[in-house]
């Protein structure tokens, strides 16, 4: 079933929802469809190029034009027209792609082999809050706002676009596989800013209607570490590991210090070898633990790992709550999964701002919509890269364990420049000659 998982089996399932999207465009100039704007943006993002200018102006190439037809076989509207139709579409329209994506990851097995972190814990869903946008004056409709105030002058307002993101994590590998984002902005009947808890809840909502049977736990940081949050997704069918910190639960960490001050927590000690000097790594846990203050405080269950430095004797310690069973036996285990939510951060933020993707430049900003849908497909793009990367059925996802992103795409985009291609084969065989003799 794998051999199914191929690019072009990927990109389909992006085109056959946009082929579905309604136009509410009028009036007789409808040359290009919403696919071919779409295919414009996701050409240009999927081939990592810096800007929609470098995009077009490459496509008043012959070569250029010629192979972007071969490798992505729609029709291409300019860089304007792109921006004019994505601005009046809902990203919601796109959310089924992903939805696709995620069944045939499902049928194929890949969830359940190469993803699933272990049986109790099933898939480690890491959710954070990320900024793509921000701008003292640039707005649009959808754009978060902030009022500040200075000393001297009077108060002024900054303009930012912001997600929650929610990454499948690699129990193994350096790799996330992006699911649907989830927008933070001006929702109808609100007076209220939203904000990343609500677009969380929102998320785990849209996810668990259309995926029923997904045992799957939600790795959050400390600004989920909260009883509203807990409630809502064990009520959704999720588990939760959520970092706790003094600062962010004050009752709930003043309670596991007299715990532990009287013994109550159960300790388990592991000997590690790290960096070739044998580790000390301290387990802590106890179950029943009241999530807040109040007779009608959730119970959940405390983990934490503490590392002590084998030459200084510093400790550092993770800590963390979840709505699992905590025993002897899956403690480490717990940890481990918990420890893991930074892959969302650097394998997935940090890879979408700094090493090709661009997440955060202005491609387009535009009235409504378009900042949102190019985040969105941008999105689109790393999650069929990172399927390519970790089941080794394309030869791309060879040329990215094998240099950098950017490297392997700038060689893409100069190959697309200068030679004829028909098809990706071609494409690939070329870059893997210029691999082999560099």
């Amino acid at each position: 079933m794998k051999n199914k998982l191929t690019l072009n089996s990927l990109v389909n399932s992006l085109f056959k929802v946009a082929k579905t999207i309604p136009d509410h465009r009028s009036g007789g100039n409808l040359r290009y469809a919403i696919p071919n704007a779409i295919s414009f943006a996701f050409s240009c993002f999927y081939i990592q190029q810096p800007s929609f200018l470098r995009h077009e102006k490459n496509l008043e190439t012959k070569k250029y034009n010629k192979n972007l037809k071969y490798l992505f076989p729609r029709q291409l509207s300019g860089a304007q027209t792109c921006r004019n139709i994505l601005d009046a579409i809902d990203p919601q329209y796109l959310e089924p792609a992903f939805d696709n994506v995620f069944r045939h990851l499902d049928r194929s097995g890949v969830l359940r082999n190469e993803l699933r972190f272990s049986e109790q814990f099933g898939l480690l869903l890491g959710g954070d809050g990320v900024d793509y946008f921000y701008s003292q004056t640039l707005h649009c409709s959808n754009c978060s706002t902030c009022r500040h105030e200075k000393e001297t002058e009077d108060e002024w307002i900054s303009y930012a676009h912001k997600a929650f993101v929610v990454n499948i994590i690699h129990p193994k590998e350096n790799l996330v596989i992006p699911l649907q984002p989830e927008f933070i902005t001006p929702q109808d009947g609100h007076d209220k800013q939203d904000c990343e808890r609500a677009a969380a809840n929102r998320w785990m909502g849209k996810f668990r209607k259309t995926h029923h049977l997904v045992n799957a736990t939600i790795l959050v940081d400390a600004l989920h570490c909260n009883q509203p949050f807990f409630k809502n997704a064990v009520k959704s069918g999720y588990h939760v590991i959520a970092r706790c910190k003094e600062g962010s639960n004050p009752f709930l960490m003043e309670w596991i210090e007299l715990a532990r001050k009287g013994g109550d927590l159960a300790v388990v000690e592991r000997r590690i070898k790290k960096g070739g000097r044998f580790q000390t790594v301290r387990y802590e846990f106890l179950n029943n633990v009241p999530l807040k203050d109040g007779e009608d405080a959730m119970k959940v269950a405390y983990l934490s790992m503490t590392e002590i430095d084998p030459g200084s004797g510093k400790e550092s310690r993770f800590e963390y709550v979840t709505d699992h069973k905590i025993t002897k036996e899956n403690v480490e285990t717990g940890c481990l999964a918990g420890r893991k939510r930074w892959k969302s951060e650097n394998e997935g933020n940090n890879t979408l701002k700094n090493h090709g993707y661009r997440f955060d430049h202005n491609y387009g900003h535009g009235k409504r919509h378009l900042s949102s849908v190019l985040a969105t497909l941008i999105l689109f793009v790393l999650l069929i890269h990172s399927i390519l990367s970790m089941i080794g059925q394309d030869l791309m996802g060879h040329f990215l364990k094998l240099d950098s992103r950017q490297e392997c795409f700038s060689l893409m985009r100069s190959l697309v420049r200068a030679c004829a291609f028909e098809n990706w084969d071609m494409l690939y065989k070329a870059m893997k000659e210029a691999f082999n003799t560099s």
